[in-house]
């Protein structure tokens, strides 16, 4: 009898241009499976952002280094139109001079500056801004900077190691927008 029943109902359906329970459970569970899809691939694409991040700020650590030594270890004078010049890809600065913009892999801008670490002048300030939270943890992770600041806290500085509980937090409450500043040291 049940099965007469859903075959009749089936007939109804169709000849309404209705739709069955497992039709309509089949669609929900469709829909479902093409979400878990898309937030995977988001993640995936997070976390490969994150990975270059760390490839750039490995190459920046050395290309700081470099420079240092090819003059004299004094950054005086260094801004973000010469970082841009000197450290960054070319695809990620626009404009020239004093308007030089260099946007990071989150669309947010780095700036370049002079900083101290042992003497005046000695290291190189680039602030990220627009990090969010999940790229700020990852990179956190594995960077290798003098000095470290998310949000204008200090998580690391130049002679401890990276206080990685101060780091996720001050990721967090940067959420989508976190400003992080590393500090390369000749």
């Amino acid at each position: 009898m049940t099965t007469s029943l859903n075959k009749k109902r089936a007939r109804i359906a169709k000849k309404t241009g209705g739709m069955t329970t497992l039709q309509i459970t089949i669609g929900l569970a469709v829909v479902a499976l093409a979400i878990a899809g898309a937030i995977k691939g988001i993640n995936k694409m997070e976390q490969a952002k994150a990975n270059d991040e760390l490839n750039e700020l490995g190459d920046l650590k050395l290309q700081v280094a470099q420079y240092a030594a090819s003059r004299g270890g004094d950054f005086t004078g260094v801004d973000t139109n010469l970082c841009a010049n000197y450290f960054f890809d070319k695809a990620s600065v626009s404009g020239t001079g004093a308007s030089t913009k260099i946007t990071n892999r989150w669309k947010g801008t780095v700036t370049c500056a002079p900083a101290t670490t042992i003497s005046t002048n000695d290291s190189l300030a680039f602030t990220y801004t627009g990090v969010p939270a999940y790229g700020c943890k990852r990179v956190m992770q594995m960077v290798k900077a003098e000095g470290v600041t998310i949000g204008g806290t200090s998580v690391k500085t130049f002679d401890t190691a990276m206080n990685e509980s101060a780091a996720i937090t001050q990721c967090d409450a940067g959420a989508d927008s976190a400003t992080i500043v590393y500090t390369f040291a000749r």
